[in-house]
């Protein structure tokens, strides 16, 4: 299993397989479409950045207090980590090739994780014009806490 390491954000849920599992909690079960999890508190989730677009002071602006950000490489490594359940999410502020995060998309599919993008046929691939214009990876409780971060930065 993974281990909490003192991380500190409110956490609606969390799937019990995959997505992580706290040590701390006051937990209830949901079933939510036919996938059963979690509910439980966490004090500070771990996002994963672009390095790059951490260099370029694009992740200025978000607010500390609800997340650690942590600049790394490798957009399908990072989506490799959301769907094992080591970190709570990782989003994108530029486009990115289809070929460079088909794979990891489908490790956090098949976790029960979620998968945003910036329009709905950017959710298929091998299509003519392979560029997502946006690509959020969370568990499905926190993606509403994360949209409202990323509006909220504007």
């Amino acid at each position: 299993g993974t281990q909490n390491v003192g991380r500190e954000i409110e956490v609606d849920a969390a799937r019990t397989s995959g997505n992580g599992s706290p040590d701390c909690a006051r937990q209830t079960d949901a079933d939510v479409g036919g996938h059963v999890f979690r509910a439980f508190r966490l004090f500070l989730g771990l996002v994963l950045a672009s390095r790059s677009e951490v260099k370029r002071g694009e992740w200025q602006g978000y607010r500390e207090d609800l997340f650690e950000i942590r600049p790394m490489g490798s957009v399908a490594y990072k989506l490799g980590l959301v769907a094992a359940g080591l970190v709570d999410a990782t989003w994108t502020l530029t486009p990115k090739h289809e070929w460079d995060v088909a794979a990891g998309v489908a490790l956090v599919l098949a976790a029960g994780g979620a998968i945003v993008t910036g329009a709905p046929e950017e959710t298929r691939f091998n299509r003519a014009r392979p560029l997502l214009t946006r690509l959020l990876a969370a568990n499905p409780a926190l993606i509403p806490e994360i949209e409202t971060e990323i509006a909220r930065r504007g």
